[in-house]
């Protein structure tokens, strides 16, 4: 920024001076707090007339001969200093009226901000004249350049106020003083002369600081609130306080627990003082002991269970310690500050006695879970109060009840311990034959008496056969209900089609990566681990064209949706449609009834699944993908094939090395073990879950993650080489996305 000292040039060439007039002026450049200035605080205070410490403006101008007035307030005092005059006022002070004679005067000027008490304050005044001057149209002149570390330092040439630094200005030839000063800094003067040699004067400062810092703590604990001359810094030590000024000052610590403390310091320039202040505690360390589970109080007011220790100011105190089916423990302390007190409180217990007698004898009793004894028994000096009673016995069911002990009584209890009770045992289907511990006991269901204990049941239905252990005991399982329905494959049929379901035998086997799949297998197949699925059902087949096209005309009259579930205008081999639409009815093209729908989306799986269980009141669903390799693999019956049925892949998979580049009638190739077709080869199927990493942990009917971008895909196809038909191999797909060899094929859980 460039500052200029005021003078005008009429640029008439070779005319003298020939006219001149002056008018004085004055205003106030500039007012604001100097917030680390403690002149009116510390160094130079004056009382105010109600006898408190008077703010103080100090007034940067050269000129002398002011007069000020306050108002009503009024002005504590002033003193001429160097280049400024110090005004004093009261706090709450609002304006001041400043006179000179030749300069004029400024009226009634309001404070820009509030005066407080003890703060000092500057207000520059500039005063300046409007000349009227003929002179020479060339004056001399030369730049003159004033920098500063650190910068924004006031800049005063000839006493007379011309900006902050960097400072840069065109000045007449000739000498002139300049001035640097900044708070908190000491200032710098000197003379400069500029002669007009052709080149710019410059004056670099360093300023050296008028302040230091001061290192803060307190013994024998930090924390404490930190004061400076009264002023409340903010901060707690231990802290480190910046650009304190030179000079004496006063720190006040105060914190909770001790007395408040003050300490004078002197800082020197530019040095750092570390200052550690002690405090006199004015508490005592207190310790109270206490049976466990007993409340201490101090004065009525909770303070711990069992033990308590903290710190007490100096006072009479009342401990007490309470502690059920106690009578309470009390004792009064003086406490003295600086004298840590030690206290031991005692309840002493309340009792009464138990007498207990049961038939048989022998059983054992529990009072609120804690064992005392057998039968017949006297348990004395136990604590008053409710207790919960048990009484229990092998091959007898449990008495439980309430007893209250009363204070100096013997309380009494006479129980007989219950042998058995009536259960009931169901089936489905209802009147299967029904043996109990090896005895016929007729048909489901059957109400019987049965004692405590475990005994064997076993359930006959035709072909299936149940053998279960129930255990009866007291408050227990009363009912036990069993399924014994028959499990076997059956054909649904609905709109005029029919679908072949398998019946599959649960159980367990190693899903990945294992040792018959060889040593091609991809990441995603890895860690093999061991996984525990449910009976569930299986179709025997891919989902046809015929079945596919007799639920698209089920539901096209209804909705559009079809276009999210099947893309008609998909084409291989030549560019034929399998399944297309006239008017609203759909038809699949003549010979490709039983091929695999394809172009099918995962949603379009999902909504035959749907549709089909809405027919018929059974929850058809996709398989997961546990379920798809448990049944690839053969299941229970598995052979260890690397493919779905056999190790030699022509015997049964559609696959690019003998599928001719398209789809083929389901049911084409061989079966697996289970009776299963294209479990290998002709059309990928999706699954129900959507794509993961495995886990090395075993799993029961995993389902795969809750989320994701990808659903699987199992089984490979007639456009894939023959790994990717292995039992395996997995692969992914969005679920809004379908392929000229990607269908899908139903499940039913067993219920």
């Amino acid at each position: 920024m460039q500052h200029t000292i005021p003078f005008r040039t009429l640029a008439l060439a070779g005319l003298l001076l020939i006219a001149h007039s002056v008018i004085g002026q004055l205003a106030v450049q500039s007012f604001r707090l100097l917030e680390n200035d403690l002149t009116a605080q510390v160094t130079h205070p004056e009382i105010d007339q109600n006898g408190e410490k008077a703010a103080l403006i100090k007034v940067v101008t050269t000129q002398t001969g002011f007069e000020f007035e306050g108002g009503m307030l009024g002005i504590v005092k002033t003193l001429q200093k160097t280049a400024e005059i110090w005004v004093y006022v009261p706090h709450k002070a609002k304006a001041i009226t400043i006179k000179h004679p030749h300069l004029g005067v400024l009226r009634n000027y309001a404070y820009p901000i509030p005066i407080e008490k003890a703060r000092t304050y500057e207000m520059v005044l500039v005063s300046g004249t409007v000349e009227t001057v003929v002179k020479p149209a060339e004056i001399p002149t030369q730049w003159l350049i004033i920098d500063s570390k650190p910068a924004e330092a006031d800049v005063y040439i000839n006493d007379q106020p011309a900006g902050r630094t960097p400072y840069q200005n065109e000045l007449p030839l000739g000498k002139y003083t300049y001035r640097l000063s900044k708070e908190l800094y000491i200032p710098e003067a000197g003379v400069i002369e500029l002669t007009g040699d052709g080149s710019r004067k410059t004056i670099s400062l360093n300023l050296k600081p008028n302040f230091g810092t001061l290192q803060l703590s307190s013994e024998p604990e930090n924390r404490a609130r930190v004061l400076i001359n009264g002023i409340d810094m903010g901060k707690t030590t231990p802290c480190t306080l910046e650009h304190i000024p030179a000079g004496e000052h006063t720190v006040t610590l105060s914190r909770e627990w001790y007395a408040t403390t003050t300490r004078r310091f002197t800082m020197e320039a530019g040095k750092t003082l570390p200052l550690n202040v002690s405090m006199e505690p004015t508490y005592a360390e207190v310790s109270v002991s206490a049976p466990d589970g007993a409340d201490i109080l101090v004065n009525g007011v909770f303070r711990g269970k069992g033990s308590w220790k903290g710190r007490l100011n100096p006072a009479v105190y009342t401990f007490e310690a309470r502690l059920t089916s106690h009578r309470n423990a009390t004792e009064r302390r003086t406490i003295v500050a600086g004298q840590p007190v030690e206290i031991t409180l005692t309840p002493q217990p309340i009792t009464g006695q138990l007498k207990v007698v049961t038939t048989p004898f022998d059983a054992r009793i529990a009072l609120n879970g804690k064992d005392y004894g057998t039968t017949p028994n006297t348990l004395r000096n136990l604590l008053i109060g409710n207790y919960t009673l048990t009484l229990t016995k092998a091959g007898y069911g449990t008495v439980t009840r309430t007893v209250t002990i009363a204070e100096g009584q013997t309380a009494e209890v006479t129980e007989t311990l219950p042998t058995g009770m009536e259960v009931t045992i169901a089936s489905t289907p209802a009147g299967v034959k029904l043996w109990i511990d090896g005895a016929a006991a007729g048909t489901t269901p059957a109400t019987v008496s049965l004692t405590f204990g475990s005994h064997s049941v076993k359930l006959a239905s035709g072909k299936r056969t149940v053998e279960e252990t129930l255990t009866v005991t007291q408050g227990g399982k009363s009912r036990w209900e069993y399924d014994v329905r028959e499990f076997a494959n059956f054909t649904e049929r609905v709109a005029g089609v029919a679908i072949e379901m398998v019946a599959l035998q649960g159980g367990t086997f190693d899903m990945g990566c294992t040792s018959e799949q060889g040593g091609g297998c991809n990441s995603d197949e890895k860690p093999a681990h061991q996984v525990t699925v449910s009976d569930f059902y299986l179709c025997k087949y891919e989902v046809t064209n015929r079945q596919y096209c007799a639920f698209l005309n089920a539901k096209g009259n209804q909705t559009e949706g079809w276009k999210e579930w099947i893309d008609l205008n998909g084409s291989w081999g030549g560019g034929k449609r399998r399944i297309y639409r006239s008017g609203r009815t759909f038809y699949v093209e003549s010979g490709y009834e039983d091929y695999p729908v394809i172009y099918v989306s995962w949603y379009g799986a999902k909504a035959y699944c749907d549709w089909l269980s809405s027919k018929t009141g059974k929850r058809y669903r996709l398989p997961t993908e546990a379920e798809w390799e448990y049944a690839a693999r053969g299941g229970a019956k598995s052979r260890g094939y690397k493919y779905a049925g056999s190790n030699n892949i022509d015997e049964v998979a559609w696959y690019n090395g003998n599928s001719g580049n398209k789809t083929h009638p389901v049911g084409g190739k061989l079966p697996n073990e289970l009776g299963l077709y294209d479990m290998s080869g002709n059309v990928w199927e999706w699954c129900h879950d959507w794509y993961g990493e495995y886990s090395s942990s075993p799993a029961t009917n995993p389902q795969g993650p809750n989320n994701g971008p990808y659903r699987v895909l199992r089984g490979g196809s007639w456009f894939s080489i023959a790994p990717y038909c292995r039992l395996a191999i997995r692969h992914n797909l969005t679920p809004v996305n379908g392929g000229n060899d990607l269908g899908f094929r139903l499940a039913l859980s067993s219920e």
